[in-house]
């Protein structure tokens, strides 16, 4: 599988969640919630045949700049082991659609601050584990 392929379904999948705005690439304007989902590594010792390997993902959520309290409120729902967030998505579907052999979220990094566009924004970083 491509790593276009796999970026592809992750995207796909996150649009589950109502009013987020998903990229497969990183962007310069801040429509928040927003999350962006970009390639981590490429693990060279997974590679089962010509298509199938292990890559790992990163998703940026971000939801909020001004008012600290009131973003991180707002993240929260965002970071629930189920139902419609980033965590539940991939618990519910780990093979997105049948778009990939398996994804995983191994790591939540929460209450990060990440600069878009010249904003400061509050939001989380998943790391996800794909093989496909």
């Amino acid at each position: 599988m491509s790593v276009a392929t796999a970026r592809a379904a992750i995207v796909e999948a996150l649009k589950a969640i109502p009013d987020l705005e998903v990229y497969g690439w990183p962007q310069q304007n801040a429509n928040l919630p927003m999350a962006h989902v970009l390639l981590d590594t490429l693990d060279p010792d997974f590679v089962i045949d010509d298509d199938t390997q292990r890559m790992r993902f990163l998703v940026r959520l971000m939801v909020g700049t001004a008012d600290l309290e009131e973003a991180t409120a707002a993240l929260d729902p965002f970071l629930a082991p189920a139902g419609v967030s980033v965590r539940g998505i991939v618990n519910d579907d780990p093979t997105l659609g049948g778009l990939v052999d398996s994804c995983r979220v191994v790591e939540v990094q929460s209450d990060r601050i990440f600069q878009v566009g010249g904003l400061s924004l509050v939001g989380a970083e998943f790391t996800l584990d794909v093989v496909g």
